[in-house]
């Protein structure tokens, strides 16, 4: 398990936030998981503290103090992780000099996901919380924008700096 912690001024540990399984990535002798949980990272938005991490479209929002004030969940079609991206991570690995070296170990041992998850990242401004799907088009990369509160705003899509195709999706 790893757990999200609320800590005072001199790090005494206050309250456990959240606890979940763990995204370990891998289980010896069964190989390596390219995707099973979404990084979970805690966010603030607002006075509210925003996890996600999930497979699933989910997110959680807390106060300030830790208690839990909803989960945040959409209906989402997840996409198909399919045999063209699983040959874009196997060059990459094939490529990068940190994994080049080990690439025969890497291309027996991923196990690829049937789907991506369906959040990729959370970003948080002062008042809002923009989730970032896997989803693009010619528009750029589809967010969903919701309020402190976890009211959605709106789903749109926003152009991504050309300094971002520097890595081959779905690492970009």
């Amino acid at each position: 398990f790893s757990a999200i912690n609320r800590y005072d001024k001199q790090l005494k540990k206050k309250q456990e936030i959240l606890k979940y399984s763990s995204i370990s990535q891998s289980q010896t002798g069964k190989g390596w998981r390219l995707f099973r949980k979404t990084y979970i990272e805690p966010l603030v938005c607002k006075d509210r503290i925003i996890i996600a991490g999930d497979v699933d479209f989910k997110f959680h929002i807390f106060d300030s103090l830790g208690k839990k004030i909803k989960t945040v969940t959409e209906p989402y079609p997840r996409i198909r992780f399919d045999e063209e991206n699983q040959q874009m991570v196997l060059n990459l690995y094939k490529s990068r000099p940190s994994t080049a070296p080990d690439y025969p170990f890497w291309k027996k041992n991923i196990i690829f996901p049937s789907h991506f998850p369906a959040i990729r990242k959370v970003y948080t401004t002062r008042e809002r919380i923009y989730i970032r799907t896997y989803r693009s088009d010619s528009k750029g990369a589809e967010f969903y924008i919701y309020s402190a509160n976890g009211r959605r705003l709106k789903k749109t899509y926003l152009p991504i700096a050309d300094s971002y195709h520097k890595y081959p999706y779905p690492y970009m």
